[in-house]
């Protein structure tokens, strides 16, 4: 098993080329597409993080304690990881049905519906990642080397596609891929690990998780509260110019809280 120290350097390297990334991207993004561009992506990433919150109901951090407590017991581990799932997939389309009510009734998502629709991916992706998982049996290294060879290649596609501040859909697909597009990795992976059986699926108990999960969900709500609402309520009450000027300030304070989230995670 990992040591706790290797598990801080290897979610801290992680950690660090996350926020590396943005740090090169943006300028050069911001550049291309315009406050407004880049004020029109954040305001409805905004809304998407808040029913990715919605639709997670704690289960990100809550499942790696789960699995945490149970990586010696494999059956039980099995058990958790799959309840964990279909839990998941059940508020993922939940998650789906607030898209597609805001993409046609909310007149300020409903004129670029398009790309709220290509950022609701990450919505799915997220469902699919099972990040949890792999921090709760403390497999890093997986996790840290393949998110920086995916940030490495989306990095080098906002330079070579992103040329014009007409590039809106191909900035929202890389943003997409390069925060959550792994996932799809991640859930591939996961046949090393889990393993699947009738008794298993017999012995389900899905609900048993939700009120544990509130818990965690009620306390990351409040969080989310001073990171995500600004740039929403920006965007409906002035413009989305002024959501693109309030992001560029906001990405300083984004880094001191994930850098203090990665040491967490492992503790």
């Amino acid at each position: 098993m990992p040591s706790i120290r290797s598990n801080i350097i290897l979610n801290g390297l992680n950690t660090i080329t996350g926020i590396i990334f943005p740090i090169i991207t943006f300028p050069y993004a911001a550049r291309i597409l315009l406050p407004q561009g880049i004020g029109i992506i954040n305001f409805q990433l905004a809304i998407i993080n808040y029913i990715v919150l919605l639709t997670s109901l704690g289960i990100p951090l809550y499942g790696v304690k789960e699995i945490a407590k149970h990586q010696d017991n494999k059956l039980q581990r099995d058990k958790v990881t799959i309840e964990l799932l279909v839990l998941s997939f059940l508020l993922c389309f939940l998650g789906y049905l607030i898209v597609w009510m805001l993409a046609s009734f909310v007149p300020e998502i409903r004129q670029h519906a398009v790309l709220f629709w290509i950022l609701s991916l990450t919505i799915a992706f997220n469902t699919l990642g099972v990040s949890w998982f792999y921090q709760g049996v403390e497999d890093f290294k997986f996790i840290t080397v393949r998110a920086i060879v995916i940030r490495t290649l989306s990095a080098a596609s906002l330079f070579i596609f992103v040329r014009n501040s007409s590039d809106l859909i191909i900035y929202g697909i890389i943003i997409v891929c390069s925060t959550v597009g792994n996932n799809i990795i991640n859930f591939i992976h996961l046949r090393k690990y889990l393993r699947i059986d009738r008794n298993t699926l017999s012995q389900l108990q899905i609900l048993r998780h939700i009120r544990p999960a509130l818990k965690v969900f009620v306390l990351n709500l409040i969080i989310s509260l001073y990171v995500q609402l600004n740039s929403i309520m920006l965007g409906f009450m002035s413009s989305e110019t002024a959501v693109g000027y309030f992001t560029a300030g906001n990405k300083i304070i984004m880094i001191c809280l994930t850098l203090i989230g990665s040491i967490t995670t492992v503790l």
